[in-house]
């Protein structure tokens, strides 16, 4: 019911957009339709359908799990997260920035939910918790009565009488005093006491201890359950925190997620691919302008690719030829590789510096990159004397370029725009020795439509298109997502990544900073609304479009 009052809220709230696609679709056929017209009128019909189911499909994003991709959670400096990208079957995903340091993450690791884990243990589960939790008291006091007769016993040797009866009496009391705190602790079992024992005996590989002593607030959190996450506290105390930490709005930063790999680098990292064949390899690109191959199991370097002579902005594989890689640079050089040759293959020299190349994913000959001299360069790599197209259309240096299907590639600009272009197929002209670049008529590449609406004037933001070529997401210098339909020109949904975080506590400060900005987004390949996003503060977190 919920879900159904936000989708009228959501189509209320952009009924222009609407609106404007079904007139521009729908009501241009004539008052009198003939067989031909009718016919187009249904196809337009059904256009528009599919248009507004998926417009109104999702409305709001829901926040799964956070990740800290800095180190230094005494200091909350700026710790740029220039990457995030999943491996071929989206097991697992790798985080890489400016801390010279890439880390994998198992994601559903990362996704459990550990309140649901917690809160639905069964009664056999309970008595067992609570069976440790005994045995524990009893060794505690066992030990704890021991250490303290071994002391005595040496005292009574050099001490008088009195002095020894005193200290008898002290330690009857204080035996005395730690049954009852233990007995209180038993009566309470089923309440408190049971808290504790899940996080140090249940799952300790994946709840460090460091997430309960720099989140004191953890102890004090209070749901409906039996298992309360309340440690030995007054019930004053548990009450007056039961609304602050309620179940629903348990913060998941309070659980830290740890990676399974790390790998340390010489240099900052700019960009990162998984190999669409190999799950295990992956390429990182640096700015010393270095290409690494990976193996992220054992988290060793296998190979490296030196021949850029400037800062090497961005890497990505080839889908069709896995072992075909293409990187560009600062040098103005684009260089295409292959993992088993030490050397480029192919260089591609352009005027100036080189932002982002990307692989046709449904071709290992067609590439495109974009450049700071606000084009973009279509190449076939068969026939790379000089470009099959340049598209112009953008005002500013070109951040991204993204293949959204075979005819279809997405740019991203610092001029604040993102603009859809479609390649026409019949001018290829693809022969046996590569796509004719003869006739350079304007027919080759149309701009389709531009997006706007978010801010990104200086700053590498992020740009990601879901599997189903939908949704386009890309980041702001107002440190938001914007989410993108592919059919319409605004925005449909607007995701704060809220305030900057205390790196201690998790909570959100009373401020934001207004030089955070959203640095690298990438969405799940095997589903159509699991995303990441990664901002200049160093903070990942797993969204789902709901």
């Amino acid at each position: 019911m919920e879900n159904l009052y936000n989708r009228e809220k959501h189509v209320e709230k952009n009924k222009k957009e609407i609106a404007i696609y079904y007139f521009n679709n729908i009501n241009n056929s004539n008052e009198f339709l003939n067989d031909c017209c009718l016919k187009d009128h249904c196809v337009n019909l059904s256009r528009f359908s599919s248009y507004f189911k998926n417009y109104a499909h999702y409305t709001r994003f829901h926040l799964i799990a956070n990740i800290n991709y800095a180190d230094n959670f005494l200091n909350n400096s700026s710790c740029i997260v220039s990457a995030v990208v999943f491996d071929k079957k989206d097991d697992f995903f790798a985080t890489a920035g400016v801390l010279k340091k890439i880390r994998i993450y198992d994601f559903n690791q990362v996704v459990l939910n550990y309140k649901e884990l917690y809160q639905n243990h069964n009664d056999e589960t309970e008595s067992e918790y609570q069976d440790i939790i005994q045995q524990q008291d009893d060794r505690f006091i066992g030990y704890k009565n021991e250490n303290k007769n071994k002391k005595n016993k040496e005292k009574e040797e050099d001490n008088h009488n009195d002095e020894t009866n005193s200290q008898a009496i002290s330690i009857s009391s204080s035996s005395s005093d730690n049954n009852i705190y233990f007995k209180q602790n038993k009566s309470n079992a089923n309440h408190s006491s049971s808290s504790i024992a899940p996080y140090m005996t249940t799952l300790p590989n994946r709840i460090p201890l460091t997430s309960i002593l720099l989140n004191p607030d953890l102890n004090n959190i209070k749901t409906d359950s039996i298992h309360s996450y309340s440690s030995s506290s007054s019930s004053s105390d548990s009450t007056e925190n039961s609304s602050q930490y309620d179940s629903d709005n348990f913060n998941t930063d309070y659980i830290t997620r740890y990676p399974i790999q790390e790998m340390i680098c010489n240099s900052k990292i700019s960009c990162l691919s998984y190999s669409t064949e190999k799950q295990n390899n992956l390429l990182s690109s640096d700015y010393e302008g270095i290409i690494t191959l990976w193996d992220t199991e054992t988290g060793e370097a296998v190979s490296s690719f030196s021949e850029h002579e400037k800062r090497a902005w961005c890497v990505d594989y080839c889908t069709k030829n896995p072992t075909v890689f293409a990187s560009c640079s600062d040098d103005a050089t684009v260089k295409i590789w292959d993992e088993n040759i030490s050397y480029s293959t192919l260089t591609i020299d352009s005027r100036a510096n080189i932002c982002s190349v990307a692989f046709n994913p449904y071709s290992e000959y067609e590439v495109a990159f974009g450049s700071a001299d606000h084009n973009i360069y279509y190449y076939d790599i068969r026939n790379a004397k000089s470009a099959w197209k340049c598209i112009k259309g953008h005002k500013k240096a070109i951040s991204y370029v993204k293949f959204k299907n075979r005819y279809e590639l997405i740019s991203a600009s610092t001029d604040n725009t993102l603009k859809l272009w479609s390649i026409n197929p019949q001018s290829m002209n693809i022969l046996s020795n590569g796509i004719c670049n003869d006739s350079d008529n304007d027919d080759k590449v149309q701009l389709i439509r531009t997006y706007s609406g978010h801010l990104n004037e200086r700053n590498f933001t992020g740009l990601s298109i879901n599997k189903d070529g939908d949704f386009i997401l890309c980041g702001s210098e107002t440190n938001e997502i914007y989410t993108y339909y592919s059919e319409s020109e605004k925005p449909i949904i607007v995701q704060k990544f809220s305030n900057i975080e205390d790196n201690i506590t998790g909570n959100e400060r009373d401020y934001s900073d207004s030089n955070q900005f959203i640095s690298s987004l990438a969405w799940k390949n095997t589903s159509p609304n699991i995303l990441l996003a990664a901002n200049s503060e160093g903070r990942v977190k797993v969204y789902e479009l709901v």
